[in-house]
């Protein structure tokens, strides 16, 4: 057995507020892959739901093949108990060998501690190429694939300025970084998979909500004209956030200071005074 450490907290609400700008941040010294005590649960959902469902549209065996050595070559030099490279690259996590060519991009897509996607641009225009994603936090991979930027984020209220400048930030993606930005919401499960097929549903009015957070690590491939886009989940128990002041009270004003069409989205309005109730008691 290895030994994992804890997952890291994340509490990117700090700032009190909700939006949903970029807000990419240059990764520097941090890890892009993030393994921890969540490990055996993120591998076990993976080999449940991703098999047979992995999303591919006009991925070249160029970009895959250079998704895997980039790939490869950071799980390494991140985590060099954890994975061996030589001809191929094993992980000793899982005792899988994976090819460093184009056909071992979803074998290696299942020893990775977070979700998978490839973002292409090519003759004027941007897409989604390659999914592999077994944690989605309430959108459905299958709607996505094959789409640009601008219809993959068509759902979010208020994304209207991120769309104006989606060349300028798909340009970073591609040709700077690596970048890595946050993402969170309120749930009262700890469950990975969210499809909107399996979610379990959200109960604020009868149990303590859950901090779910999403750490997103792109990393460019400009060569390839292509992104890799790394999708970590995390969460922060609702006790733990309800005794920390310095926690509490910004994800209060956070949520307070939501759009009505943002709490639809965030999937609160239904519960919103029972989730609210929950800072008060």
């Amino acid at each position: 057995m290895f030994a994992l450490p804890s997952p890291i907290r994340y509490t990117p609400w700090l700032k009190g507020q909700y939006d949903v700008a970029p807000n990419l941040k240059l990764l520097g010294d941090e890890k892009a892959f993030e393994f921890d005590t969540l490990w055996p649960r993120i591998r076990e959902n993976k080999e449940r739901l991703v098999l047979g469902r992995v999303l591919r549209s006009e991925l070249d065996e160029a970009t895959a093949e250079a998704t895997v050595v980039a790939l490869a070559q950071r799980l390494v030099r991140e985590w060099p108990e954890f994975f061996i490279l030589g001809e191929v690259i094993e992980c000793r996590l899982t005792g899988e060998r994976v090819p460093l060519r184009a056909e071992g991009l979803d074998l290696l897509a299942t020893n990775l501690p977070c979700d998978l996607a490839i973002v292409k641009q090519a003759e004027g225009r941007d897409w989604t190429a390659y999914l592999h994603v077994s944690q989605p936090s309430h959108w459905r991979p299958e709607e996505k694939i094959g789409q640009p930027f601008v219809a993959t984020h068509a759902p979010i209220p208020h994304f209207e300025k991120v769309n104006a400048a989606a060349p300028k930030l798909i340009d970073a993606m591609i040709s700077r970084g690596p970048w890595v930005r946050f993402v969170w919401g309120f749930e009262t499960d700890t469950e990975l998979d969210h499809h909107p097929d399996r979610a379990p549903g959200r109960s604020f009015n009868t149990k303590p909500f859950v901090v779910r957070t999403e750490r997103q690590v792109l990393l460019p491939l400009p060569e390839h004209g292509a992104s890799i886009f790394l999708i970590g989940v995390g969460f922060v128990d609702g006790h733990e956030v309800l005794a920390d002041d310095a926690l509490w009270r910004p994800l209060k004003a956070a949520l307070l200071g939501m759009s009505p069409q943002a709490r639809d989205y965030k999937g609160v309005a239904e519960e919103f005074e029972g989730l609210l109730a929950q800072f008060q008691g």
